[in-house]
């Protein structure tokens, strides 16, 4: 996915590419994710952009 700045207050649908681990728990790529942005950096630093399919700000 191409970069984007991400809004770490906003809320964010998110498709991820690979599964991928955040704090305690594991996140698939068969599922929609909603997330904070502050979660979405989080992926992104630890996993870059290419983790992410997709991610749409919700509201």
């Amino acid at each position: 996915m191409k970069s984007f700045k991400i809004k770490e207050d906003a809320k964010y649908r998110v498709l991820i590419t690979r599964p991928v681990t955040v704090e305690a728990g594991q996140l698939l790529p068969r599922d929609q994710h909603k997330m904070m942005g502050s979660v979405l950096a989080g992926i992104v630093e630890t996993y870059g952009w290419e983790a992410i399919h997709e991610a749409d700000p919700l509201g």
